[in-house]
């Protein structure tokens, strides 16, 4: 569902992709299903300040960072965070972000490994 969503993200179907989301949110959660939760609510909160919803969209982007801290998922916490720090660039609704992004970064052993991590790499330099 998460990459039907941003498929009509980036197609301009924003309202298309908040159906998905919320179709899929709406049906109950196999444990693996439950690792992608933080990705659907960052997504959501993506889509809503693209419909210019800006303070649902951080209220779904701090969701999707709670949900991703709570599952212990370094990935999954740093894409949220380098979400909430776009939001707040975009917007300065969020300034805490950047603080959120050096903590998480600095969990990581290898730093650079994954685009999120050299993103957030530049980011914090």
């Amino acid at each position: 569902a998460e990459i039907i969503a941003e498929a009509c993200m980036k197609l301009g179907n924003y309202r298309e992709g908040l159906d998905c989301i919320d179709r899929v949110a709406a049906i109950p959660e196999s444990q693996e299903e439950q690792y992608w939760r933080a990705e659907l609510m960052r997504r959501k909160g993506e889509l809503l300040e693209l419909l210019g919803e800006r303070e649902g969209a951080l209220e779904y982007l701090q969701l999707s960072l709670e949900i991703a801290v709570a599952q212990h998922t370094p990935i999954l916490v740093l894409r949220s965070a380098l979400s909430l720090f776009d939001f707040n660039d975009r917007t300065g609704l969020s300034p805490d972000a950047i603080h959120k992004i050096s903590e998480i970064y600095r969990q990581f052993p290898e730093k650079g490994a994954s685009p999120e991590q050299e993103r957030a790499r530049l980011i914090l330099e």
